[in-house]
């Protein structure tokens, strides 16, 4: 059984914060540098932040769709890792490789197809942003097959154990891409290639990190060993055998999970999607306003996702081997990890508003400005609701809770967030902001938050603590059938 302590989940945690983290900070820092830069060429920065932001949130409503790659997959890997069930391990990876391939290339022909209708139908970009846009959007379709790639390998590795492999390979990726584009901004474009370049270096070292990724999965793919001799084989090119106790590998149970959790992700990229449009017909300067937002809204979410993947990862594994009270510890400490970093970063974007809005929107507009002062507050408060939700998340994909996310977040878009949008709209029309826009972003996640709590604590870990009496239990009367067996057998060796 696995010893769960605080100090291994805080030494682990910095590693998955690192992780989930990264790509986060390689938008800001790109916000920052595509903002910075524009303001020497003949677009203004709003123009290029707006184009940015609206292409960005575009094509991650794609990619974020299938961010069940990553918890369904460590789900799978991890249940038979921690089962010793190596033979079920290749059936699972295979298929994830195999299937999330040709779901990126569908994906990136569709946005290639849709692009005159999300750019000009869907966001009503002005004339200036619009151009700006056509040219990046192109680009960032070509990655997506890449990023999903990216997406499966962490999926293994994480369900694999590797840690420091997946946390590496990502970091890597965003330094990497980061660091690509502010040289190139500086040594090999004009000023008005600004965001053609972010786009051909993003597309470069995705498309590098998804190869690299691949060959990290080979590399520490677990051994075994067969019972006919003691030669050791790489699990992902032999068949499933059912080795241990672990289930046998189903792809129409791997399609179910991965339905639910499709089914989850469209309808909260659809929420998040829907923002930035809304923003977009309040005007270029309210939208590069709701894009800073964003960015700070999911500030707690890519320190938190750190914790979320440890519950994922560590709790399916520790579940796979019948560690019902490692689990609940686990669950337990993570909780209180994440509620303890939700207010600290409430507190410091408090604190260092001014300049947090500095960083990021270079000369904005009095609009821009009065748009994200009347949001923070709201911004701050959600922090630490966030940080529930968030890590919760994980640990119930953890133990495959993947229904229930799924019926949490569909209730939770249609009959909180889209009746108070529709609310607002027809009670005060006209008069729509962008902070009551963001009021029904907090009002779902307040709903999740409150229902993950629940299951979590009044259902699932009740429901573990009963399995473990009745083993328990189970393991007592064995103990006791087997001295009763003792016992008779020195009695028949005393009468003879």
């Amino acid at each position: 059984m696995s010893d769960v302590t605080f100090l291994k989940l805080l030494k682990q945690s910095v590693l998955a914060i690192a992780n989930e983290a990264s790509p986060y900070m390689a938008i800001v820092a790109t916000t920052s540098l595509l903002s910075h830069h524009a303001t020497s060429s003949r677009n203004s920065s709003t123009d290029v932040t707006a184009a940015f932001s609206g292409v960005q949130s575009g094509t991650s409503f794609v990619t974020g769709l299938f961010n069940f790659l990553i918890a369904v997959v460590m789900n799978h890997v991890g249940n038979a890792v921690g089962a010793k069930a190596w033979g079920e391990v290749g059936p699972r990876i295979r298929f994830s490789v195999f299937s999330t391939l040709l779901v990126g290339v569908v994906c990136c022909l569709l946005l290639l197809l849709l692009e005159d209708f999300i750019l000009i139908d869907l966001l009503e970009y002005d004339e200036e942003a619009l151009d700006l846009a056509h040219v990046y959007y192109k680009w960032r379709a070509f990655t997506v097959p890449a990023q999903l790639l990216l997406k499966v390998s962490t999926g293994v590795l994480a369900g694999l154990q590797m840690l420091r492999a997946f946390s590496f390979l990502n970091i890597g990726v965003a330094i990497a891409e980061t660091s690509g584009i502010a040289l190139a901004l500086a040594l090999w474009t004009s000023n008005d290639d600004t965001l053609k370049t972010a786009g051909e270096v993003s597309f470069a070292v995705n498309s590098a990190g998804s190869v690299a990724g691949l060959l990290l999965v080979f590399v520490n793919l677990p051994k075994r060993t067969t019972q006919e001799n003691s030669e050791m084989r790489d699990p992902l090119l032999v068949s499933a055998d059912n080795d241990n106790a672990a289930k046998k590998f189903s792809p129409l149970e791997f399609l179910k999970n991965s339905r639910d959790m499709l089914i989850r992700s469209l309808f909260l990229q659809s929420s998040v999607w829907s923002m930035s449009i809304l923003a977009s017909r309040l005007g270029s300067d309210i939208l590069s306003a709701h894009h800073v937002a964003l960015l700070l809204w999911m500030t707690t979410s890519y320190v938190i996702d750190g914790f979320a993947d440890l519950g994922t990862m560590i709790g399916s594994k520790l579940l796979g081997e019948g560690d019902v009270k490692g689990f609940k510890k686990m669950t337990m400490l993570l909780v209180r990890m994440s509620l303890a970093t939700g207010i600290l970063c409430a507190a410091t974007i408090a604190l260092f508003r001014d300049s947090i809005i500095k960083i990021l929107l270079a000369n904005p507009t009095s609009t821009s400005t009065d748009a994200l002062h009347a949001l923070w507050p709201l911004l701050c408060l959600a922090q630490i609701s966030n940080s529930l939700v968030f890590v919760y998340d994980g640990i119930m994909s953890g133990c495959s809770q993947f229904r229930f996310v799924r019926n949490v977040l569909v209730s939770g878009i249609l009959f909180i967030f889209a009746p108070t949008l529709v609310f607002e709209y027809t009670i005060f029309p006209g008069y729509i902001t962008l902070a009551g826009i963001w009021v029904s972003k907090c009002a779902l996640n307040f709903w999740r938050a409150a229902t993950s709590v629940y299951r979590i604590h009044c259902v699932v870990l009740k429901e573990y603590d009963k399995e473990y009496d009745k083993e328990d239990d189970d393991d007592d009367d064995d103990d006791d059938d087997d001295d009763d067996k003792e016992a008779d057998k020195e009695d028949d060796d005393k009468d003879d």
